[in-house]
């Protein structure tokens, strides 16, 4: 479903969907499950989740994070929310971008997200 929505955005803009990436996913996933579990928000890791996905073929664009509260928050509310900060929009409408990865972390207060963004 989030995929729907950032791609939804992307061809209302007239820019090619974003291909759902398997691999990249499992990378994000590590990392918002590095963020709920120590319940801090960050890009720490960012340069290995960088070289990571280089080393798998991928170079990434952009990153974007955050964490929700789930009682208040869905998938089309948090995609909202990335799509109102100029810079989590700018990695998600960037022209040169062709894969995502989406990892998604929660326990039972919170929803952690991470969308890696790559050509």
């Amino acid at each position: 479903m989030m995929m729907d929505c950032i791609n939804q955005d992307r061809t209302a803009t007239v820019l090619e969907p974003l291909e759902y990436s398997p691999i990249l996913s499992v990378i994000a996933y590590r990392h918002s499950a590095e963020m709920g579990s120590s319940q801090v928000l960050s890009h720490n890791g960012f340069t290995e989740r960088v070289s990571l996905a280089q080393k798998l073929g991928y170079t990434v664009t952009g990153e974007n994070c955050g964490v929700w509260a789930r009682m208040w928050f869905g998938v089309k509310q948090i995609h909202q929310a990335f799509m109102s900060s100029p810079g989590h929009r700018a990695n998600l409408m960037n022209p040169g971008a062709r894969k995502i990865g989406i990892g998604v972390w929660m326990d039972k207060q919170e929803i952690w997200v991470t969308e890696l963004i790559a050509k």
